[in-house]
């Protein structure tokens, strides 16, 4: 990736922003009233697409304008200084401030799941002491406390503004518990030096919250499912096995192994394999199936197979099961390289090996070695994997024990209403269904 040092190129940016007519459009958002008076907050950050941005804000009473000259100027002063290499450059204008208390503002985080929560937060009403919503997910401000409770973390934050040069970083949770908080949104845009160099209107507000306007939805679908089918190309080792991920907040690395997310990578990538083409995946892929196979399948009987995920407690999932199949059924299909067929038919009677005999349900989860069961229920989204895996074998094989089973399980999906679950996968399973067999009830 090209990174641009030159000085030039951010008063270039800063100059096209204040020609652009979106610029123009900001007035109509602001000001923002605290309190009885009205203030112009704008934040900008400046960073590169592997690093962390720094952020700069800036408050004037008296115009927007002056706001973003000072921000502005702060930003150019910072570069001067450092010469960072820097990619892009993004604007944010305060639009609307909602005054709260800690005590409220942590009961609302509470009902939040982790990085779900689209608000910047201000902790006093001059917004000395504000972050944006991307500060506040990307750094881990609010996350799961011991006792299983969403809230603000001020360890984190303290680190924050320890590692960005605050002038203080000794931040408790107690010193603001008497006062008055500020949630906030705003109104972004968005300027990548290295693409097409134009200033682009971000979503405001809900979980849109800061992603791109997209004029061109088909080359943005294009560009994503192209670059995220080559990272989990590469993320694959030589010995087959993924690198798991990282907790992005602090680029620490997952230190555990789930053998069910290696398949349901593995089965993505092949989905996107069948968009670009590039045969490089088909190679990686053969390899990452090679790993499943030889470090997680065991057989039960002679032609009954599962996956157990050693990582976690030896357990055999109703889910790892189909993932795998999934895995394998793909690449047969895009590669025609049919040497894996044998271990998906194992792997689809190990399902139906867990098929409960009183209820007709699946069973979830099994203990290895013994085989007993450990969890008859634990994700609903298992069921809709085991019979869309059971469908795409099918597809292969001809073998109709598949769809019969297939078939047999709708029964119980359609009277205990497993729509309500709105499981994704047992979506997929009805449309594939539908194309052999065509029933109103489905």
């Amino acid at each position: 990736m090209e990174k641009i040092t030159n000085l030039q190129q951010f008063k270039t940016a800063v100059e096209r922003f204040q020609t652009n007519k979106r610029s123009q459009s900001i007035k109509e958002l602001l000001p923002t009233v605290i309190g009885n008076h009205s203030k112009y907050i704008v934040f900008l950050s400046i960073g590169q697409h592997n690093q962390r941005a720094k952020v700069f804000h800036h408050v004037s009473e008296q115009s927007y304008e002056k706001a973003q000259e000072r921000v502005m100027d702060k930003a150019f002063k910072w570069l001067l200084k450092y010469q960072p290499n820097f990619t892009f450059v993004k604007l944010d204008y305060v639009t609307n401030v909602e005054e709260t208390t800690l005590l409220k503002l942590q009961t609302k985080i509470a009902k939040y799941r982790k990085n779900y929560f689209r608000k910047g937060i201000a902790f006093d009403s001059d917004f000395s002491l504000s972050f944006l919503e991307q500060e506040v997910n990307g750094n881990a401000f609010i996350r799961e406390a011991k006792n299983g409770v969403m809230g603000i973390d001020e360890l984190n934050i303290r680190h924050y503004l320890k590692v960005n040069r605050y002038k203080v970083f000794n931040f408790t949770v107690n010193a603001y518990a008497q006062k008055n908080i500020y949630l906030f949104d705003t109104q972004g845009y968005f300027f990548d030096v290295t693409e097409n160099r134009k200033w682009t209107e971000l979503y405001s507000g809900g979980l849109a919250n800061g992603i791109r306007k997209a004029p061109n939805l088909k080359r943005e679908i294009e560009q994503i499912t192209k670059k995220s089918t080559l990272f989990l190309e590469q993320e694959i080792t030589s010995s087959g096995k993924f690198n798991y991920g990282y907790f992005s907040a602090f680029d620490k690395k997952i230190g555990t192994y789930n053998i069910l997310r290696h398949s349901s990578s593995l089965y993505s990538m092949l989905e996107g394999y069948e968009v670009i083409g590039d045969k490089k995946i088909l190679a990686s892929a053969k390899k990452s199936i090679d790993y499943l196979i030889s470090t997680s399948l065991v057989y039960r009987y002679e032609e009954t197979a599962y996956i157990v995920d050693k990582a976690n407690a030896d357990e055999i999932k109703l889910g790892s099961n189909a993932t795998a199949i999934l895995a394998i059924t793909n690449y047969t299909e895009v590669s025609q390289d049919k040497s894996y067929i044998a271990y998906a038919q194992y792997l689809a009677n190990g399902i139906l090996e867990m098929r409960n005999k009183e209820d007709g349900h699946y069973t979830h989860v099994l203990q290895y070695p013994t085989f007993d069961v450990k969890d008859k229920f634990r994700i609903i989204y298992y069921e809709g994997e085991a019979v869309f895996s059971l469908l795409r074998l099918y597809q292969i094989d001809n073998d109709k024990k598949w769809l019969d089973e297939v078939v047999d399980y709708f029964e119980i999906f359609i009277a205990e209403d497993y729509w309500k679950h709105h499981d994704h996968w047992l979506s997929y399973a009805v449309n594939e269904l539908t194309d052999y067999i065509s029933d109103d009830k489905y």
